[in-house]
């Protein structure tokens, strides 16, 4: 067993987007706008028409919103982790996050009063801070280490009233510098109001207590009434409160006669009541997964149901698919999230359900969700694509219930298998998609949480019974063959190669060695806390963990698990999808996080192939080559990151077969057959679709180019150019996908595939060589030439003096600063020559009649 999560990072992991998630705070309304938070977000609420509110901005934050005070033109927001932020709100339809930040730990309620925000810290209590500057708020005086954990907090007068878990502490604050406790009153305090000397204390199982503190120093208790679940907050207006009551609604209480306090009316809204707000006629209420719900109170015996903001939910998986992501939103539904930007996720579709989104997967052009209660419904991608809400009955859905929650699905060939809570596995056919059939079904003695497929065998994330084994060969009549008892809770499973990886709860992560399934053994195990959910590429295991966020963990030697690197995720990590440099974690109540992984100053180096089958490839670590076997005489070489890992692998281009031979590690065979190309083509390679991965491709040099798509596994046929030119492709507008372009030998120019159509660059003479590289490191690429005597002119930069005669041309990041540098291979000397930053280096590399390349291998 490894413990602990501290090591140095192999990759980088970076927050780009996220979208979705429970609608936990709205504790802000002012003018026509309601300030709300989502998960990280803070968002702003049109509300002028209470019965179609919608959204006018988003701003991320580096925390959750957990509680938000207006004050003026700012917002003062409890950011959890983060600490204690402002937001300028001058322009609703813009908030601007100031760049002053006060960080005491976990801050979870704010309350404002003369230029001083108090800030209650879950941990460590009460903060006074002066916000005379909002873009640098500071701390003023000392803290106040309150008995419990501080909650909400709020100001009447000279006093701050701190609802602290097991208790209703009272400060006097007069002089904020120096605040005193002067009174407390034992009850459960999860948050509070205060009004006419009255707090009125949200106390969780307990309802509400109704405190009088006419004097703070001798506090007392007015009455308490039981709401039916758990009361989370607390709003005051006139003779009633409003208390926000978790899945019960919005409650109200008479409180005209502060002794004797009725229940007036509940009102039932989907969801989790979080917090309330009421204003006039209206209360707001953060319902979780229902969003934002308006609620007409004028006449408090009756309250009735205005509108509601619904972009909400809870999500519990992930799956992608090339610029799509497909999230199980718990009881909002499937989600469809264009990430062609990721920056900027844009939901497309959503399919709403009367049941519960607990698992997702794709296969083919079909998506297939573990629907909860509603069993398993396969959705065509195609239906998915139109934008808006889409409902149950809609085109392109088929649906089958199994008569128990349908946790998670994998598909393999034509087979549905769904993880069936008691019932275990259950096989449905999903040949014919519009027309699914049940098959088998084994009962695995355990809670079928998860899945995943294996030849065939289906191994089972079971709960508490651990892994099971089901031999899934006659699918009529599955059998579990094999079981282990693991020492937590199986939630989830994923295979690669002849590796098992549950997640294992408070276990963490297991690996089990699956080469004989009828006998798997653990090969090692590494306790990430609470391991909800797994996926693996490559070398690594990404771990959905429910207390830190996104686990990464080294499993190249399955026997010895290493520590990367972690990322929190800020919500409650429950599911976790790659593709290729880009990590989607399902986060519960904030909803789907977009990460980006990127190697930890990953350099170029070098490589020479002999066209033969034999490649060396240079060591920057171990100043060594490493020689690989790939290919056969007479092939040429191509290089590419064929699996958006990062890292590049070699393939070569046949021209008697017309095909590619690429390098796929996770294949049987270790490569990939890609027929492709004719007599006389040139093979060039790029990121055509932006997915992180390369695919190859061919020109004809005279205008017809052929682009390999993975998605069709066909290629695009471009028209661009013509005779006797010579291909050039790169990311010209920096946008991460690969743009196409050739080099006019006669006009000694540049004709490349811009934005708005064909752009020509003047560049060039007789004799020269072509080469693309970034070379000012703005994220796109540019054009150069090299006139093999050592010359360069690089577009942007200008003329670059390196090299010699009779020598060839290389670029490549030999540093690893995000710029291309020039290089040269020197056939007679049989080495290379690359710059560094006080003067070059030479490696000794290569032989008679070999072929140059650059790359990052390892």
């Amino acid at each position: 067993m490894i413990s602990g999560l501290g090591s140095a990072a192999e990759l980088n992991v970076d927050f780009v987007g996220r979208l979705g998630g429970g609608i936990t705070e709205v504790t802000a309304v002012s003018g026509n706008y309601a300030y709300v938070g989502q998960g990280q977000d803070f968002l702003v609420i049109d509300i002028s028409n209470a019965a179609n509110p919608t959204k006018v901005a988003t701003l991320t934050t580096d925390g959750t919103v957990e509680d938000i005070v207006i004050s003026g033109n700012y917002a003062y927001v409890a950011d959890g982790d983060n600490g204690f932020v402002v937001i300028d709100i001058t322009t609703p339809s813009s908030p601007t996050l100031l760049a002053g930040r006060f960080d005491p730990g976990r801050v979870w309620g704010v309350a404002v009063s003369d230029n001083r925000a108090y800030v209650s810290c879950r941990d460590n209590g009460l903060y006074v801070v002066d916000v005379s500057n909002p873009a640098n708020p500071t701390q003023v005086g000392n803290r106040f280490n309150t008995a419990g954990d501080a909650y909400g907090v709020d100001i009447s007068g000279n006093y701050a009233y701190v609802a602290d878990n097991a208790r209703l502490s009272v400060f006097n604050i007069s002089n904020p510098s120096s605040i005193q406790l002067v009174g407390n009153y034992t009850t459960t305090a999860v948050d509070v109001t205060v009004s006419d000397n009255y707090a009125y204390v949200a106390a969780g199982e307990s309802g509400v207590t109704v405190v009088n503190c006419a004097d703070p120093s001798s506090l007392t208790l007015a009455d308490s009434v039981d709401t039916p679940i758990y009361a989370e907050d607390v709003a005051v207006s006139g003779n009633n409160a409003y208390v926000a009551d978790s899945t019960n609604g919005l409650v109200i209480l008479n409180i005209a006669n502060k002794s004797d306090i009725s229940t007036t009316a509940t009102r039932s809204i989907s969801g989790h009541s979080y917090s309330v707000v009421v204003v006039g006629d209206y209360a707001y209420v953060a319902s979780g997964y229902s969003g934002l719900t308006i609620v007409n109170v004028a006449d408090p015996v009756n309250p009735t149901f205005t509108g509601g903001y619904s972009s909400a939910g809870y999500a519990r998986d992930v799956a992608a698919s090339g610029n799509k992501v497909y999230v199980a939103h718990g009881h909002g539904g499937l989600l469809t999230v264009d990430v062609e930007h990721p920056m900027t996720p844009t939901l497309t579709n959503t399919y709403a359900i009367s049941s519960f989104a607990s698992g997702v997967t794709t296969s083919g052009d079909y998506v297939y969700l573990a629907a909860g209660e509603g069993g398993l419904k396969v959705l065509s991608a195609s239906s998915l694509s139109s934008s808006g809400l889409q409902f149950e009955s809609g085109a392109g859905t088929s649906q089958l219930e199994i008569g128990d929650f349908a946790y998670d699905v994998a598909v393999a060939n034509s087979r549905a298998y769904v993880a069936a809570n008691a019932t275990g596995l259950v096989i449905i056919d999903v040949s014919a998609p519009t027309h699914i059939v049940r098959r088998g079904t084994c009962n695995t003695d355990g809670r079928a949480e998860d899945v995943a497929i294996s030849g065939n065998y289906a191994f089972v994330a079971d709960g508490d019974n651990g892994l099971v084994v089901v031999d899934v060969s006659n699918d009529l009549l599955p059998s579990a063959v094999a079981h282990y008892d693991t020492d937590g809770h199986a939630y989830g499973i994923a295979i690669s190669g002849n590796y098992a990886y549950v997640a294992d709860g408070s276990t963490g992560l297991i690996v089990f060695n699956i080469t004989d399934p009828l006998n798997p053994t653990v090969e090692d195990t590494y306790d990430t806390s609470a391991a909800a959910a797994v996926a693996v590429s490559g070398n690594y295991a990404y771990v959905a963990d429910d207390t830190y966020g996104a686990v990464i963990l080294n499993v190249e030697n399955a026997s010895s698990i290493t520590h990367v690197t972690t990322y929190n995720t800020m919500g409650t990590s429950y599911g976790i999808a790659v593709s290729g440099n880009d990590l989607y974690v399902a986060d519960h109540n904030n909803g789907l996080v977009a990460l980006k992984l990127t190697p930890d100053v990953v350099n170029d180096t070098v490589a020479v192939y002999n066209n033969a089958g034999t490649w060396a490839q240079w060591s920057e670590t171990f100043q060594y080559a490493e020689i690989v076997g790939f290919g056969w005489t007479g092939t040429e070489p191509i290089v590419g990151d064929w699996d958006g890992d990062g890292v590049k692998e070699v393939g070569i281009y046949n021209r008697n077969g017309n095909n590619f031979l690429i390098q796929n590690e996770s294949d049987a065979d270790g490569y990939d057959v890609i027929g492709l190309g004719w007599s006389g083509v040139t093979p060039v390679i790029g990121d055509w679709n932006g997915d992180n991965a390369e695919e190859v491709g061919v020109y004809d040099n005279a205008g017809t180019w052929a682009l390999w798509n993975t998605n069709t596994n066909s290629a695009d046929i471009v028209g661009f150019g013509w005779a006797n030119t010579e291909p050039v492709v790169g990311d010209w507008d920096g946008d991460g996908t690969t743009e196409v372009g050739f080099y006019n030998t006669d006009g000694n120019n540049f004709v490349i595939q811009g934005t708005s159509g064909a752009e020509v660059i003047g560049l060039g003479w007789s004799g020269v060589t072509p080469v693309v590289g970034d070379w000012d490191d703005d994220g796109s690429d540019e054009v150069g030439v090299y006139d093999n005597a050592g010359t360069w002119v690089l577009d942007g930069v200008g003329e670059v003096g390196f090299g010699w005669a009779n020598i060839q041309p290389i670029v490549g990041d030999w540093d690893g600063d995000g710029a291309t540098e020039v290089g040269v291979y020197n056939t007679d000397g049989h080495n290379f020559v690359i710059p560094t930053d006080s003067s070059f280096e030479i490696i000794g590399l290569g032989w008679s009649g070999v072929t140059p390349v650059a790359g990052t291998w390892t």
